[in-house]
């Protein structure tokens, strides 16, 4: 998760002067900036930057698909393995329990 965090982070103004676009460390790490620094007085405004290729645009998205995709798997998979857990216990008592009545139907007690 800390990549995501890192992505979005990434397009404050803040973090876009320590590390500008150009400098080597956002290179390194993959960083783009989508959204372009611009002036506080207008707040209201989103100016992105037009002169990357679309997939730079969709991945922070994509990556927060995966990630929830990800962790709805996981939960799935825990509850499943509880579930079995579960069932094992009921099925092993019914498996102790069936022995016994059917001794007690035997020959022996006619």
């Amino acid at each position: 998760g800390s990549h995501l965090i890192c992505v979005y982070s990434y397009q404050t103004p803040y973090i876009q002067q320590i590390f500008p676009p150009e400098s080597i460390w956002a290179r390194v790490f993959g960083l783009k900036d989508i959204i372009r620094q611009t002036n506080c007085t207008s707040q209201d405004e989103l100016i992105l930057n037009t002169s990357h290729d679309w997939p730079v645009y969709v991945n922070p998205g994509i990556l927060l698909l995966l990630y929830l995709t990800m962790t709805l798997l996981l939960k799935l998979r825990k509850r499943s393995v509880h579930g079995q857990k579960e069932g094992a216990r009921i099925g092993q008592q019914e498996l102790e329990l069936t022995p016994l009545e059917g001794n007690g139907t035997t020959e022996e007690t006619k």
